[in-house]
């Protein structure tokens, strides 16, 4: 009795608050549509978007009553409606939103699992989830073009049919225990339950028809989409009784789906037949028949006939008419095709005032369905300023992911490039707000793609890479395919030059060095300037340093890539000097440097030598500034042909002929022979070091390069030098001793190389497979 009167003056307390918040044109009353007054109460508070008021009426309602009893489980199944109903006009209604909004029913379960109403509380749970999907499917109407975005609103109504499947045959399964059973079961319960199915049955017909949202008007999806939910309905008629209310729904949604299949004749020929059987019983019409009716009319341009039903409805006053949402949505489709302007968004505006947010979406999803599209042969619509105003006006009220959305449409929507463009900067910027950093970028990179002679199209573009940088640390195929397309696109604007050098760095960080190299000397011809060309040969001598494809593959890289530059004059210039650096010599016959009075003699005389062999006074005084490279260039072509040491390590004799110890001059020196002076400087070289590991090592595989004997009894003295300071058995020693073992043979020393080798398979045990057999192919 508590409970019950806390209620009564609680529901006293909301109809005296909303009585004052009701307006001079329309007094707010709680009409009576259903024989549960608690249902209907909590349905005029959510029509009124008084969800605040509703929770504190189901919390209190609540928590009176035995957690046990059908009074709580009532309560709970209200309370989540509520909370469905409040988060349908949100922004999102992602997997944490649906658990909240399914707690009140799921918390009960948890505690009583075999509650009386379980099947009940299940249902509840299971309209929240399709709730969820009924807000992404909204959603992806609304982001025009969004393939992502419809997919997921495919897989969510696919997994709410499943459920609801599952659902429909417990439910069956419950009553038709029940019914068996031999206790005397409350006939209340059976009849709720076989209510219960047939709600189930009309929500299966609901959802089949909710996928037609996902597909363009007259598309064959859409067209197969509205097939499958008229079978749907046929199979739901023929399980409903006739007399039912869920029977007539459900034949309502036929004719919708038959409408939606374009097959007009057939929808007039049901929508009469029906609409004669609801007279004959002396049913009152519920606008929903009139809206399918009107809408049908504008399908096939009856528009006086539309247009006067909609006057029978909403006379002069459409604000104050009594509340539907389906007859408001059949008055915008009306506008949309008669009056495509402001007096379409006032109506839009109106819509929310009469039935919330949740109809606002179903509104917007309609109004951008009829957006003219650019170069489409579709009726004059709606302006695209319309839904643009729509989605600024979401943004002064703090609601920036539906202002992003509808901004998107409005981009898309857009004939101008420059008006698209700043439809989709202001929607970027909306979705960047809202922390939705992919659409974001989705709207950027496929509006200047759209538009891309637009001034900003570029920057847009690039703009939109970097949102996919800094939000997506898996999307760097993305971004490469964005950075490629990007110059492709806008190769001479003024980004261009900082997106080469970023898709160049992300290339060198993946160390692909020669597609890195190759970005570099995309640069358009009338973009060189010296700098450019500076970063062209520092990339490309990186790339013919460290990759490990053949010369010959960078060489023909490097010409191909390098040959639409040559028109430029600086480009030409450094032609020979690169030419000269890069090209293996295997592939300078490839080459067609022009020998004229302002040539750089010396990178051609650099050329004929490496080509030739052919010394020429040029090559007695180079340039300062080119001796380095023009010395690593050579060193290179030494170690690829080893018949052209002597010679090469002669002129370089001439370039740098005095010097502190380094490699390449210990190299050098046993090109010429000069064993003795290429140990004293590896000697010194190590003592510099500090008997450093890699330097030993270094040391000793550079003394293998010669097939000298003195060389390799110098190589097996440091490899037994580099043996003797590490662990015995360790990875360092094997590769000493093996070392050693291969340049005793290569130097006569056979015999002893078989000895060492004997001895260390004897004394070194737990040897792996591997090095035994290395070890043995000495030994024998």
């Amino acid at each position: 009795m508590a409970g019950s009167g806390v209620r009564r003056c609680l529901t006293m307390l909301v109809l005296c608050f909303l009585g004052a918040q009701a307006t001079a044109q329309q007094v707010w009353t709680v009409r009576r549509s259903t024989s549960d007054r608690d249902h209907d109460l909590v349905n005029a508070l959510i029509d009124h978007q008084r969800f605040d008021e509703a929770i504190v009426l189901c919390q209190q309602s609540a928590s009176g009553s035995d957690r046990a009893s059908d009074e709580s489980a009532r309560w709970a199944i209200q309370y989540s409606r509520v909370l469905v109903a409040r988060q349908m006009g949100t922004d999102r209604f992602d997997a944490s939103d649906v658990e909240l909004a399914s707690r009140p029913a799921t918390e009960l379960l948890s505690t009583y699992p075999e509650h009386q109403r379980k099947e009940f509380l299940l249902a509840q749970a299971w309209m929240v989830r399709r709730s969820a999907a009924v807000h992404r499917v909204l959603r992806a109407a609304i982001a025009v073009d969004n393939d992502p975005a419809r997919d997921e609103a495919t897989k969510m109504l696919l997994r709410a049919t499943t459920d609801l499947e599952s659902l429909i045959a417990s439910v069956a399964e419950t009553r038709s225990l029940l019914e068996r059973s031999a206790d005397d079961r409350p006939h209340a319960l059976l009849a709720d339950l076989a209510r219960l199915q047939q709600e189930l049955q009309v929500e299966s017909v609901a959802l089949s028809l909710l996928q037609c949202e996902l597909f363009p008007a007259g598309s064959e999806d859409l067209i197969a989409a509205a097939t499958r939910a008229e079978e749907f309905a046929d199979q739901a008629i023929a399980r409903l009784p006739s007399d039912t209310k869920a029977r007539q729904e459900v034949e309502r949604l036929r004719v919708e789906a038959i409408l939606r299949a374009r097959q007009y004749d057939r929808a007039d020929l049901e929508l009469s037949r029906l609409l004669k059987n609801l007279k004959d019983l002396e049913q009152p019409m519920d606008p929903r028949w009139s809206a399918l009716r009107i809408r049908l009319d504008l399908a096939q341009d009856r528009l006086p006939q539309a247009a006067s039903r909609l006057d029978e409805y909403y006379g002069n006053s459409p604000e104050s008419a009594p509340r539907s949402t389906e007859m408001d949505l059949a008055r915008l489709e009306f506008l949309l095709r008669t009056d495509p302007g402001q007096g379409t968004g006032d109506w839009l505006r109106t819509i929310e005032s009469r039935g919330g947010a949740y109809a606002m979406r179903r509104a917007e999803a309609l109004a951008i369905a009829m957006v003219g599209r650019a170069n489409s042969m579709q009726r004059p619509t709606l302006d695209p300023s319309i839904v643009a105003a729509q989605g600024q006006d979401y943004l002064r009220r703090g609601e920036p992911g539906r202002a992003g959305e509808l901004l998107t449409a409005a981009a898309e929507a857009e004939t101008d490039p420059e008006r698209a463009m700043e439809r989709a900067t202001q929607a970027a910027a909306a979705f960047q707000q809202a922390e939705r950093y992919r659409e974001a970028s989705a709207v950027l990179a496929e509006t200047a793609l759209a538009n891309p002679t637009a001034r900003q199209a570029s920057a847009a573009h690039l703009q939109a890479a970097v949102f996919v940088a800094q939000h997506d640390a898996q999307a760097a195929q993305k971004l490469e395919s964005m950075l490629r397309l990007n110059l492709e696109q806008w190769p001479t604007e003024a980004p261009s030059i900082a997106v080469r050098d970023w898709l160049r760095q992300l290339l060198v960080g993946q160390q692909r060095l020669v597609e890195a190299a190759e970005t570099v000397t995309s640069v358009p011809p009338e973009q060189i300037t010296p700098s450019v060309l500076d970063m062209i040969e520092s990339q490309w001598s990186i790339a013919r340093d460290q990759v490990g494809s053949s010369a010959t593959e960078i060489s023909h890289r490097f010409l191909a890539a390098y040959q639409p530059l040559r028109s430029n004059v600086l480009a030409a210039q450094r032609y020979p000097w690169l030419v000269a650096l890069l090209v293996d010599r295997d592939s300078l016959t490839d080459t067609d440097v022009v020998v004229n009075d302002e040539a750089d003699v010396f990178s051609i005389a650099l050329i004929a030598y490496r080509k030739t062999g052919t010394s020429s006074d040029s090559l007695l005084a180079p340039p300062p500034e080119k001796v380095e490279q023009a010395i690593a260039r050579l060193m290179i072509d030494g170690r690829q042909h080893p018949s052209l040491r002597p010679s090469i390590a002669s002129m370089l004799e001439k370039w740098d002929p005095i010097g502190d110890p380094s490699f390449e001059r210990a190299e050098r020196r046993l090109w010429s022979g000069k064993v003795d002076e290429s140990t004293k400087m590896l000697q010194q070289l190590i003592r510099d070091q500090a008997a450093s590991i890699d330097v030993i090592r270094k040391a000793a595989r550079l003394l293998e390069t010669s097939n000298g004997v003195e060389a390799l009894n110098e190589a097996v003295l440091l490899w037994d030098q580099l043996a003797a300071g590490t662990t015995q058995g360790s990875d360092l020693w094997h590769e000493a001793k093996i070392a050693s073992l291969d340049a005793l043979r290569r130097g006569n020393r056979a015999d002893e190389s078989q000895r060492r080798a004997r001895y260390i398979l004897l004394t070194v045990p737990n040897m792996d497979e591997e090095l035994r057999q290395q070890y043995e192919t000495y030994a024998r």
